[in-house]
C-alpha cells in the first residue's frame, strides 16, 4: 500500500489499525496537505443498505464544526469498492496510548473529559450519537486539543463479521448496559462510555474488569463499580460522585444530557484532595478489623448479607429461536442448544436439564420464568440465530428463573466456518455468566473440542437434528450426515458416536428398521471407534453398553460401560436410564428405582424417562402403577405413542382387552409402518378371543416379511396370543438366531408366562445367559 496513489491521495506511511480498519498517512495531491486515510474492512461494502446508512451518518458528522471533533474531508471508494474516509491528520497520540502508562493527573483527566463532553454535546445537538467512545477514539494533539474520531463507524459494528469476538456493540469495557443487552440506545450511552473513560484516566483501570469479555459484560450488567476514591483517595468527592452518576445502569438515572455532565465536571471542588497518610492508615486498620470480625462471624455461622452475584447451580438451555424461520438454519439452532447442554453437563456441580426436557419448548414457547419453574432450575438460557449474507448472528441471554430479570447476555457475528470456536466460547461465557468457579480440569472438559473441521461439525449438527426426530426415515438421513462428517474429518469422535446411536435405534425392538445382525455390529464398531479416538466420551460408552446388553447379552461388559459413562458425565440422563435397565435385569429393585428417578430428576420433562419408571413396574407385575405412570406421561404429551404401547400391554395383563385394543389401534393408525404395534394388537386380539382378526394381522405381517425385515419375536407374539405355543417357540428360536433385543426380557416379560413351564423355553433362557434371579 505504501507509495500507491488512490484517487488523488498518495500513501506515505501506516499510522495504525484495528478491527474497524487501517489508517495511513497520505498527501492530498490536489490541496498539498497531509491527511489520514482510514480504509474500512471489505465486508462493509457487502451490505448496500447498511453502507448507505453509514455514509449518510458520516456525512452528517462531517458537517459538525467543533474544535473537539475530527474533521472529515471526504468519503470515497477504491476501484475495488473498498470504502475509505479522508480525515485531518493530527500530530500527537491517542488517549489509549497515554492511559497505558498509568493514571493521569486529576486536572489533566478532567480537562480531557471536558473536551470530549463538549464535542459530544455538539454531536448530540445534531442528533448524532457516537456509540463507541473509548480511549482509542480520542486523539490528543501536540497543543493539548482533544479530537474525537470515528463518528459514524460505531454503526458498522452492527454489521455481521465486524464485531470483535464475543462483543456486542462497541468495545466490551466501554459498553453501556443497554448496548450489552442489544437494546436501543440514545445519547445517554455516550454519557456512560465517557464515564468509563474518565474512571480509567483517574484510576488506571476500567471500572469492570475480567479475563474474558463475557466477565466484563457480566460486571457491566450486574455489579456496582468501586468508587474511584477507593483506588485513588485524592480524587475529590464531587468528581467521584460525578463519575458514579454517569455509570448508573439505568439511563434515566444518569445525567440526562452531555451538557449536564460537562457542568458537573467543570464545577468547583474538583481539585485533587491532598494525600493524608494517617487517614489511610486508619482506613486500613478499620478494614482489617472489619475483615477479622466478618471472618469470626462467618466461622460462627452468622451471615448479615447474601453476596451479590452468587453462583447459579442449575440451568436449562431452551431451544434456540429461529426468527427468520429459515429451514436451513433449523439444524444449527438445535445443534447449538444441544452442544451447550452437552458442554455444561460436563460440570459435576451444575444441574443441566437435558435436550429431551427442553425440546418441548420448541413447539410450545414460553417465558423463561415459567420454564424455570417447570424444569426446577435457577436460571434459563435463551438464544437465537439468524443469517445475514454469509454471516451468522448468534445471541444468548441468561434469565433469572425467579423474576424473569436479565442476568447476562452475549452476541456473536461470525462465519459458519467458525461454529466450533463459537461453541467453545459460548460454553466458557455461560459459566462466567453463571458465576461458576471451575477447576483447571473442568475448564478443559468444558471447552474440549471434538474436531477441527468446520464442515464436519456442521454435518454432525445436521445429523443430530435428524436423529432427534426419532423416525426411521430421519435416522437413516442422520446416518448419511454422520458418514459425510467422517469423510470430511475421519477422526471425528462425535460423528462415530452419532453413528452408533443411529444403528442402535435402527436395530432396536421399538424400530426394527434393520435386522439386529446388520445394525448392531455397525453400532458396536462405531462406538468402539469413537472411544479409540476419545475414551472420555460418555455418550459412546452408553452406546457400547447398549450393544453389550441388548445384542451381545454380556451383562458384565454392559455394566462396565454404563458405570464409566456415569463417572464421566453424572448429568447424562440416558446413562442412568440404561443402567437402571441393567439393574432391573438383576432384580435389584431399589437400585433400579433410584436410577430411574435420577434420570427423571435430570430430565423431568422427558417423556421416555417418565414412562420408563412405569416400564419397571410392568416387569414386576405392578400393572396399576404402570398404568398410573403411563397416564401421567400421556398428560404431558398425548401423542407419545411409546407410552400408549406400554399402557396397552398393562391393560392386556389386567385382562382389560377392550382398553388395550383401543390403545394399540391408536398407535397403529398413527404409524402404520411400525410393525411392533401391529404385532402387539394381534396378540391382544388373540388372547381376547378375536381369533380371525388376529390371524388377519398375522397374515399381513408374514406377507410383509417376504419384502422387508419383520422381527421374528413379533410373529411369535401373535402366535402366543392365539395360544399356538409350538409356533411361538419356533419363532422365538428364530429371534434368538437374529440376536433380537427381546431375548434379555425372556425371563421377565409377563406375556411369555404361558411358556415358562416348557423345558425348551427354559433352555432358551439359559442360552441367552440370564441370571435366573427372578
Amino acid at each position: 500500500m505504501i507509495g500507491r496513489t488512490i484517487s488523488h491521495y498518495q500513501i506515505l506511511e501506516k499510522l495504525g489499525g484495528g478491527g474497524m480498519g487501517v489508517v495511513f498517512k497520505a498527501r492530498d495531491l490536489k490541496l498539498d496537505r497531509f491527511v489520514a486515510l482510514k480504509f474500512l474492512p471489505p465486508e462493509v461494502s457487502s451490505d448496500e443498505e447498511e453502507k448507505k446508512r453509514f455514509i449518510n451518518e458520516a456525512k452528517t458528522a462531517s458537517s459538525l464544526d467543533h474544535p473537539n471533533i475530527c474533521t472529515i474531508h471526504d468519503i470515497a471508494e477504491t476501484e475495488h469498492g473498498q470504502l475509505f474516509i479522508v480525515m485531518t491528520c493530527y500530530e500527537g497520540e491517542s488517549l489509549r496510548t497515554k492511559v497505558k502508562k498509568g493514571p493521569l493527573k486529576i486536572k489533566e483527566a478532567v480537562d480531557i473529559a471536558l473536551q470530549v463532553a463538549r464535542g459530544l454535546a455538539k454531536a448530540h445537538e445534531h442528533g448524532i450519537v457516537h456509540r463507541d467512545i473509548k480511549p482509542a477514539n480520542v486523539m490528543l494533539t501536540g497543543d493539548t486539543i482533544v479530537k474525537i474520531v470515528d463518528f459514524g463507524l460505531a454503526k458498522l459494528l452492527a454489521l455481521p463479521g465486524l464485531t470483535k469476538t464475543g462483543t456486542t456493540l462497541g468495545t466490551a469495557s466501554y459498553m453501556s448496559p443497554e448496548q450489552a443487552r442489544g437494546k436501543e440506545t440514545d445519547h445517554r450511552t455516550d454519557i456512560w462510555s465517557l464515564g468509563v473513560v474518565l474512571y480509567e484516566m483517574l484510576t488506571g483501570k476500567p471500572p469492570f474488569g475480567g479475563d474474558y469479555e463475557s466477565a466484563v459484560i457480566y460486571g457491566i450488567l450486574n455489579e456496582e463499580p468501586e468508587p474511584p476514591r477507593h483506588a485513588r483517595p485524592e480524587v475529590p468527592p464531587s468528581l467521584d460522585k460525578a463519575v458514579l452518576k454517569a455509570l448508573q445502569k439505568e439511563p434515566q438515572q444518569r445525567y440526562q444530557s452531555m451538557q449536564e455532565f460537562a457542568a458537573a465536571l467543570n464545577a468547583p471542588g474538583n481539585e485533587p484532595v491532598p494525600r493524608r497518610p494517617t487517614t489511610q492508615r486508619r482506613r486500613r486498620l478499620l478494614y482489617t478489623t472489619l475483615g477479622l470480625l466478618l471472618i469470626a462471624l462467618g466461622a460462627a455461622g452468622v451471615y448479615f448479607l447474601m453476596p451479590r452475584g452468587q453462583a447459579i447451580n442449575s440451568v436449562a438451555v431452551l431451544p434456540f429461536a429461529n426468527p427468520g424461520a429459515d429451514a436451513e438454519l433449523e439444524y444449527l439452532c438445535n445443534g447449538l442448544c444441544e452442544s451447550l447442554i452437552n458442554s455444561l453437563s460436563q460440570l459435576p456441580n451444575l444441574k443441566v436439564q437435558s435436550l429431551n426436557s427442553v425440546m418441548r419448548y420448541k413447539e410450545k414457547p414460553t417465558d423463561a420464568q415459567t420454564a424455570a419453574r417447570e424444569l426446577g432450575v435457577g436460571a434459563v438460557l435463551t438464544g437465537n440465530a439468524t443469517v445475514r449474507g454469509d454471516q451468522l448472528s448468534i445471541g444468548i441471554e441468561l434469565v433469572d428463573g425467579k423474576d424473569n430479570s436479565h442476568l447476562w447476555g452475549m452476541h456473536w457475528y461470525r462465519k459458519p466456518s467458525e461454529l466450533a470456536s463459537i461453541q467453545e466460547e459460548m460454553a466458557r461465557a455461560v459459566t462466567e455468566g453463571l458465576r461458576l468457579k471451575l477447576s483447571h480440569d473442568e475448564k478443559l472438559r468444558l471447552t474440549k473440542r471434538y474436531g477441527t473441521n468446520s464442515e464436519a461439525y456442521q454435518l454432525y449438527l445436521k445429523g443430530r437434528y435428524h436423529w432427534n426426530k426419532r423416525t426411521p426415515d430421519a435416522i437413516a438421513k442422520a446416518v448419511e450426515y454422520f458418514q459425510k462428517a467422517l469423510e470430511a474429518e475421519p477422526t471425528y469422535a462425535l460423528a462415530y458416536s452419532g453413528l452408533a446411536d443411529c444403528f442402535n435405534l435402527l436395530g432396536s425392538m421399538e424400530y426394527s428398521a434393520l435386522p439386529p445382525m446388520v445394525a448392531m455390529p455397525k453400532a458396536r464398531e462405531a462406538a468402539e471407534k469413537a472411544l479409540q479416538l476419545d475414551e472420555g466420551l460418555a455418550e459412546a460408552h452408553v452406546s457400547l453398553g447398549h450393544v453389550w446388553l441388548f445384542f451381545e447379552w454380556d451383562m458384565p461388559a454392559a455394566e462396565r460401560e454404563y458405570k464409566r459413562a456415569i463417572e464421566l458425565n453424572p448429568n447424562y440422563a440416558t446413562a442412568h436410564q440404561w443402567y437402571s435397565d441393567w439393574l432391573m435385569f438383576q432384580n435389584r429393585r431399589e437400585e433400579t428405582i433410584a436410577e430411574k428417578k435420577k434420570a427423571i430428576e435430570l430430565d423431568p420433562l422427558s417423556l421416555i424417562q417418565n414412562m420408563d419408571l412405569g416400564t419397571a413396574e410392568y416387569y414386576w407385575r405392578s400393572y396399576d402403577k404402570t398404568i398410573e405412570q403411563c397416564r401421567m406421561t400421556l398428560e404431558m404429551d398425548p401423542t407419545f405413542l411409546m407410552a400408549r404401547l406400554l399402557l396397552a400391554r398393562a391393560y392386556v395383563q389386567k385382562k382389560m382387552y377392550n382398553e388395550a385394543i383401543r390403545e394399540f389401534t391408536v398407535v397403529r393408525g398413527a404409524v402404520p409402518e411400525l410393525t411392533l404395534s401391529a404385532a402387539l394388537l394381534g396378540h391382544a386380539l388373540g388372547v381376547s378371543g378375536h381369533t380371525s382378526e388376529a390371524e388377519e394381522i398375522l397374515s399381513t405381517l408374514m406377507e410383509r416379511a417376504k419384502r422387508v425385515y419383520v422381527p421374528s419375536h413379533e410373529i411369535a407374539a401373535i402366535y402366543l396370543g392365539l395360544g399356538r405355543n409350538e409356533e411361538a417357540l419356533r419363532w422365538l428360536r428364530k429371534a434368538y438366531d437374529e440376536h433380537s433385543g427381546l431375548m434379555v426380557y425372556l425371563e421377565i416379560e409377563p406375556a411369555l408366562d404361558p411358556l415358562r413351564s416348557d423345558p425348551r423355553f427354559v433352555e432358551l433362557v439359559k442360552k441367552v445367559g440370564m441370571t435366573g434371579k427372578y
